[in-house]
């Protein structure tokens, strides 16, 4: 059996794994992204069952926390009622969310 000898006399290194002894942190960093995108698919899939029950007479929580009525739906935006009878012309992704019933009974200016 032949040894290889370096030229400054020392046997080389024996090297490690390699991508083998990398492959338990690939998948930690598997495992880790599969967590990360499915909690930010149903976080999305739970805004989008939101807009979608978003009907005429709806209250709303819009901009920075602003209150509103829905008056009007069009195709990606809505016209909001405020307390004080302003209308405002509102983007349907700048609503954060729907005020839930027994709340808006219960809203100032009834």
């Amino acid at each position: 059996m032949m040894h290889l000898i370096l030229a400054d006399g020392a046997a080389p290194a024996a090297q490690g794994g390699g991508l083998l002894g990398m492959l338990p942190m690939f998948i930690i960093l598997a495992v880790f992204m599969f967590f990360i995108f499915r909690s930010q698919k149903k976080q999305q899939q739970k805004r989008q069952e939101m807009l979608d029950k978003l009907t005429k007479g709806t209250q709303v929580v819009y901009g920075g926390g602003i209150i509103g009525k829905i008056v009007e739906i069009k195709a990606n935006r809505c016209i909001v009622e405020n307390f004080d009878g302003s209308r405002n012309e509102v983007l349907t992704n700048g609503i954060v969310e729907i005020v839930p019933a027994e709340t808006a009974d219960a809203a100032p200016g009834k």
